[in-house]
């Protein structure tokens, strides 16, 4: 290889190393990942029922081990199979006691 070609090459690869990766993004806040959620599925709503519940649950998080179904579906990001699971997890083996035994959940 000539130095002509090294040159290139340590240019070419000083170059994209500034470039910036998608895993260096920093993530957007929680409403503005609703909104893109909002714009994304094209469903308009008056209202902004479900960000106050979001801003709710992340100032009283819900304790897993005592919480029902009713409040498990309030949070809107498990479905009812997967609630019911859950119910079904604890009443067997009793309380979580970290929140990566929700891996052992089934579904």
């Amino acid at each position: 290889m000539t130095r002509l070609q090294c040159i290139l090459l340590l240019l070419l690869l000083f170059v994209f190393s500034f470039k910036k990766t998608k895993a260096q993004e920093i993530p957007v806040n929680t409403e503005q990942q609703l909104e893109n959620l909002v714009l994304a599925t094209e469903e308009e709503t008056e209202d902004d029922l479900f960000l106050q519940e979001l801003e709710y649950f992340r100032k009283n998080p819900l304790n897993l081990n005592t919480a029902d179904a009713n409040e498990l579906r309030r949070l809107r990001i498990i479905t009812d199979l997967q609630i019911a699971n859950l119910i079904s997890y604890r009443s067997l083996l009793g309380n979580l006691l970290n929140i990566y035994e929700l891996q052992a959940v089934p579904s």
